[in-house]
């Protein structure tokens, strides 16, 4: 993907664009990027509302049905919740890669990173977990 492409859809800057794929030797010939890397940059970068808001009307085909949100309602001691908050706001601080500093987007990621090989494998019939899992490389 061209870097003033990847750009335009990651809401940052081509100098940005260029510095991040060189720093994760990404940078293709040509100034371009890999769509799977830009595509790790974007869901990264946005709020998941905003990333299928920005595909619609095709959200449905381009992003697996296994991204799509679902509400949750977990009751946590409230010392956890007041330390993911601080930790989402310093995250997203340190970073400076994502336009939304959400606990939420926070956490998903966070969870997202727990899950070990065991749990993968215990879904491996389970294609729409193993899909939106490995996104968007295949599984």
């Amino acid at each position: 993907m061209p870097l003033a492409a990847a750009a335009q859809l990651l809401g940052f800057s081509t100098e940005w664009v260029r510095a991040r794929a060189a720093a994760d030797a990404m940078l293709l010939p040509g100034e371009k990027v890999p769509w799977e890397d830009v595509m790790l940059w974007f869901l990264h970068a946005w709020p998941r509302d905003a990333v299928i808001a920005r595909l619609e009307p095709d959200a449905g085909l381009l992003l697996p049905a296994g991204l799509h949100l679902r509400t949750v309602e977990w009751r946590l001691p409230a010392y956890l919740v007041a330390a993911i908050e601080a930790q989402a706001g310093l995250d997203a601080r340190r970073h400076r890669d994502r336009h939304d500093a959400s606990v939420g987007t926070y956490l998903a990621e966070q969870l997202h990173n727990l899950i070990d090989h065991a749990t993968v494998a215990a879904l491996a019939g389970d294609e729409e977990f193993l899909t939106a899992f490995h996104f968007p490389a295949e599984p």
